[in-house]
């Protein structure tokens, strides 16, 4: 009989192990067997520690949007969701009772559309620099590729103000993510009590940002010199580091493309794979086939002849109209090269299938721009679907990177006392910056069914025409103004009133020819209903 110790040693092993097993299937993808052997996964914080992890793939993604087809249009999806013809804001700002500063918000408009006009640091439209709108899609665009973007708001003297001919003394600069120096890495702090990351400083015991460590030009700029790689400290308090933050101690942000970036160079593999093959496939027409006792290897000529087409050229390949004589126990088989694949489409809608689903706000008919096999309900369905997506990156990007800009732009105005005399603000309820943000909203797929559904809502009591107009992306106010300046306009043409009202949509349709009976009864039932019968 066995060691009756050892067996209960035995059997304690046994037991630790099934309980093991127990707590690992618990969460299946956490066990660890000979199929889950090979699957590596690292501990990570919120930043990869690997800077040329990060840099390669910033590479590839600038590579991919610059150079596939499919990269590039997923980008422009993302940026004409988000920005498509500019964003707006709505100025709400009241006084400290709360009201509304009507006049303070008509002037906040006029000035952020005048600092939109020329808003670059690098000079106005036409003359080195962009507008607001161009500059929102270019940094956009920098984050999706990059993962991040800064933006530096510079105060500048009233001197450049006036030699530029700016409304405001304020500038942006964009700063790419390659020129925040990556090098700039210190983790001890200093006897300042800072510490620098991939070049932020930060307080080392609060993490808060104090600082930027930029090149003064991009590292990989062709007018190269000793200047790209020296770097310029920069207050935090001047820089805008527009990023997604996915985990609490995220500091830098990392290419949105990275989830897809193999399947789009699968893509690219896959349809130059096809072409090569298709083109070596068109090289052979004809193949011959001999008797294993021909004991020829080649194109053999007759006896008495040779291997010459008409033209005298050796018979080394098909062109068209040649003629081959062949030898006994010889003959020509044709060859079905059969390219294009007819799976190759199926194929690579199925890898963008997968690109539309790792790009936040995208749908695959987007990214092809083939909607033959879409119906009505099913991209109403898909766009159901991602809009909550898109309008939670709305919300993130414009008060990541415009809700801060426009603040500089208020506090500069009130400043340079372009509003005048705004109200004392002792009780610090007092909100001049706040706003609320119109950007691109969804397309409507059947315009006059949601327009109706808008109009009902609004008699039924359930919406407002300030809410109808904010799906739409509309300012209500501005509706009304300019509405009011084409009523105006007609009246003082000399144009009839009834004219002028169905200019701005209020006034009468005009009635379908009916008879005079139609016309009498509606009228009788009227006067019944107004009691003026």
């Amino acid at each position: 009989m066995e060691n009756p110790h050892e067996l209960i040693n035995q059997l304690n092993r046994l037991s630790k192990l099934a309980a093991s097993n127990i707590a690992e299937r618990q969460l299946e993808a956490g066990k660890l067997d000979r199929t889950t052997a090979s699957w590596a996964a690292q501990a990570a914080a919120g930043d990869i520690s690997r800077v040329d992890v990060i840099q390669r793939l910033r590479q590839r993604a600038w590579y991919e949007f610059r150079n596939n087809m499919y990269a590039n249009k997923a980008v422009r999806a993302i940026v004409s969701r988000l920005i498509g013809n500019g964003v707006s804001p709505e100025s709400i700002a009241v006084n400290p009772q709360g009201e509304p500063l009507a006049e303070f918000r008509t002037k906040a408009r006029k000035l952020w559309d005048r600092f939109c006009r020329e808003p670059s640091d690098l000079g106005r439209p036409g003359r080195g620099g962009i507008t607001f709108h161009e500059l929102s899609a270019q940094v956009l665009t920098e984050v999706i590729c990059s993962g991040e973007c800064f933006l530096r708001l510079r105060r500048i003297s009233k001197e450049e103000q006036a030699a530029r001919n700016l409304r405001l003394p304020l500038t942006i600069q964009v700063i790419e993510a390659e020129r925040v120096s990556e090098a700039a890495i210190m983790t001890e702090p200093t006897k300042d009590g800072t510490v620098i990351f991939r070049g932020i400083e930060l307080d080392a015991d609060t993490g808060k940002r104090l600082a930027y460590h930029v090149y003064s030009r991009h590292p990989n700029h062709p007018l190269g010199d000793s200047r790209n790689y020296k770097t310029v400290r920069i207050q935090a308090d001047e820089i805008l580091h527009v990023y997604v933050q996915q985990r609490p101690s995220q500091l830098r942000g990392f290419s949105w493309l990275s989830p897809v970036l193999l399947n789009l160079r699968d893509i690219n593999d896959y349809q130059f794979n096809e072409l090569v093959a298709s083109a070596v496939s068109s090289c052979i027409a004809l193949a011959i086939t001999r008797e294993p006792t021909s004991g020829s290897l080649g194109l053999q000529a007759t006896t008495g002849g040779d291997n010459t087409d008409s033209d005298g050229n050796a018979i080394t390949r098909i062109q068209p109209g040649t003629l081959l004589q062949l030898n006994p126990g010889e003959k020509l088989d044709g060859f079905d090269p059969n390219r294009p694949a007819k799976a190759a489409e199926n194929f690579i809608n199925h890898l963008l299938r997968g690109v539309a689903a790792g790009l936040p706000g995208v749908k695959s008919s987007q990214i092809t721009g083939d909607y033959r096999a879409s119906s009505f309900s099913s991209e109403r369905s898909a766009e159901n679907d991602i809009m909550p997506e898109i309008q939670s990156l709305q919300n993130w990007f414009y008060m990541s990177a415009h809700q801060p800009i426009y603040e500089a732009v208020i506090d500069t105005g009130v400043m340079a006392g372009y509003f005048g005399n705004v109200p004392n603000d002792q009780s610090g309820d007092l909100c001049l910056c706040d706003a609320v943000w119109r950007g691109p909203v969804s397309k409507s797929i059947n315009p006059n069914q949601d327009e109706n559904a808008s109009m009902g809502a609004i008699k039924n009591g359930t919406s407002s025409a300030q809410i109808e107009a904010a799906r739409k992306g509309h300012d209500w106010r501005k509706v009304i103004e300019e509405n009011a300046e084409v009523y105006k306009a007609a009246i003082d043409a000399g144009l009839p009133e009834s004219y002028a009202m169905n200019l701005i949509g209020v006034g009468v349709s005009p009635v379908d020819t009916q008879d005079e009976e139609t016309l009498e009864a509606k009228s009788v039932a009227t006067a019944l209903d107004t009691g003026d019968g």
